[in-house]
């Protein structure tokens, strides 16, 4: 999710024109608003790189199944795209709730979901919609979805794709339910909003710096050094490619917020304070007073 300053618009478009977008080699547009790229045989990044956002959603395949990580922002047909994509029958599920990450998860017949008490006391009538704390909607008028849920994911769960797995990883932080997938054979690691080019936003309504750090520190113990990773926004370039993050910049982030706890004074701002995390990457949380 963008910084709330750039939700503001001011009276601009979200969705810059398709002439304005120019995309990087072996990215293709599928139709007037997604393009793909194919990361390997397996797995293909779906991206909207018209919208201000440049979200990716991910088409993880197996033998018999596939998983689509984040479903977009309901401004483009990504299920229509997932559909023609897949060759199997295909899960939804999402690295967290916010609005840019679920809009087209109602579209999905087969939608599973990370075991979470702030998701299950969210169904009503076997139907969730997302919470509104969670979701955050409103910044930008996005609709919550309402849709079943087939499956409840625990915590280090394995999702079978036939001939491939993925570790289900629970990785509060950037918000309380952040979700990443583990592909351990593959070395290959998607992690949503938890990381990403420029930095990390722990300012959320359910964001937790300490619980930030936790999460940083169980991945750098989970991956290595040859661990690809996958997020889900580039951070606003201006030739588009699927974004890929390093374990270094995995370690730069843990150092980073264990320093912006121990030395909460280090960065200045009444409200949100943005605290260095290595060289390329930055952290924004809250004031100490207004920190959880």
């Amino acid at each position: 999710m963008a910084h709330p300053r750039l939700t503001s618009y001011l009276g601009r478009s979200r969705l810059a024109p398709s002439g304005q977008v120019a995309l990087a080699a072996g990215v293709e547009w599928y139709d007037q608003h997604l393009a793909l790229e194919q990361l390997d045989k397996r797995t293909v990044a779906i991206g909207e790189p018209r919208y201000y956002q440049q979200n990716v959603s991910y088409l993880i395949s197996g033998t018999a199944r596939a998983v689509i990580y984040d479903t977009g922002t309901g401004l483009a047909d990504t299920p229509g795209a997932v559909n023609a994509l897949a060759e199997g029958p295909v899960v939804a599920t999402c690295s967290h709730q916010h609005y840019d990450h679920v809009g087209n998860l109602d579209r999905f017949d087969e939608v599973w979901l990370l075991d979470l008490p702030q998701y299950r006391r969210a169904v009503r009538n076997e139907l969730l919609r997302p919470p509104l704390r969670l979701h955050l909607g409103p910044l930008e008028a996005m609709p919550r979805p309402v849709f079943r849920v087939g499956k409840w994911l625990p915590d280090g769960a394995m999702i079978d794709l036939g001939g491939r797995q993925l570790r289900v990883l629970h990785l509060p932080g950037h918000t309380v339910d952040g979700m990443a997938l583990y592909d351990v054979s593959a070395d290959q690691l998607f992690v949503g909003d938890f990381l990403y080019p420029g930095g990390a936003y722990a300012f959320t309504p359910t964001g937790n710096l300490a619980d930030y750090t936790a999460s940083a520190a169980r991945l750098l113990e989970l991956t290595s050094a040859t661990t690809q990773i996958f997020v889900a926004h580039p951070g606003r370039v201006p030739v588009f490619s699927a974004p890929r993050m390093t374990r270094q910049d995995l370690d730069d982030l843990w150092v980073g917020l264990r320093d912006a706890q121990a030395r909460p004074n280090s960065a200045k701002g009444l409200l949100l304070r943005s605290y260095p995390a290595g060289s390329q990457l930055s952290i924004l949380a809250r004031a100490p007073w207004a920190r959880p």
